[in-house]
């Protein structure tokens, strides 16, 4: 049997071989970091922009469940239910009104203001006095404003009911009757935190039905005018007057 022969590898070949397995050079290596670093800056600007909009949805939706148990609550315990928007604590709360007088609220002046003796808390069985029936507080940046004025302004809200021994500044609130009838309908409204959007939980027809709804300006609404409108559709293309979709900012 013939023994095949060994090639040992010469200086060259072995340079040669090296030379095609080299590693990264640095200039390949600051390439790749200035890719990632521009990427990485796009995802921080973005999320930017996305958590003060998921923050102010979150809100808005969480003051419309308020807004429902508190007329469902009114409905099965045949109680007058009060929704208010707290601007000292940046929340949005409903009571059971048993306190004041609805029909004599000028002399009762806890009518429509949330006094209970014991501080009822929420889930109380005892309906003799007002009791909590949920709060919610606005998340973090979120905050009471409308379009056309400061913080917590007359824009804050829209219609709703005047609390008869309210101060100055004090919000109007929604109020269901003991059948869960709204006594005047109108909307909360909320801004996010760079106030470049607005939201409000609208409550149209005296049945109680709650609609979220976004500020538009006059290029992007159906109507060619500013206004609050609904989600879920999409304006024509031409730019003619059409359905609408939600832009934000």
């Amino acid at each position: 049997m013939r023994l095949r022969s060994l090639r040992v590898p010469t200086p060259g070949s072995l340079r040669r071989v090296l030379g095609r397995q080299r590693g990264v050079t640095f200039i390949e290596l600051l390439v790749v970091m200035a890719v990632m670093m521009i990427i990485a800056a796009l995802l921080v600007n973005n999320m930017a922009v996305q958590i003060p909009i998921f923050r102010l949805r979150s809100s808005a939706t969480m003051g419309a469940q308020v807004i429902a148990k508190a007329r469902l609550t009114a409905i099965q315990r045949g109680v007058t239910t009060v929704v208010v928007a707290d601007y000292d604590e940046n929340a949005i709360y409903a009571y059971g009104e048993v306190n004041g007088d609805p029909n004599d609220p000028i002399t009762s002046p806890q009518y429509l203001v949330f006094d209970p003796a014991n501080g009822s808390p929420i889930g109380a069985t005892d309906y003799t006095d007002d009791f909590l029936i949920a709060r919610i507080g606005l998340e973090r940046s979120v905050k009471f404003k409308g379009p056309s004025d400061p913080e917590r302004g007359a824009d804050a809200t829209d219609g709703l009911t005047p609390v008869p021994s309210a101060g100055p500044g004090d919000p109007p609130v929604l109020v269901f009757s003991e059948a869960g009838i709204v006594q005047d309908v109108g909307a909360f409204r909320l801004s996010d935190g760079r106030e470049a959007n607005i939201l409000e939980i609208f409550v149209g027809t005296v049945a109680g039905q709650v609609t979220i709804r976004k500020h538009l300006e006059a290029a992007n609404s159906p109507t060619n005018a500013d206004g609050f409108f609904a989600e879920g559709n999409k304006r024509k293309v031409d730019g003619s007057p059409g359905e609408n979709i939600w832009v934000w900012k």
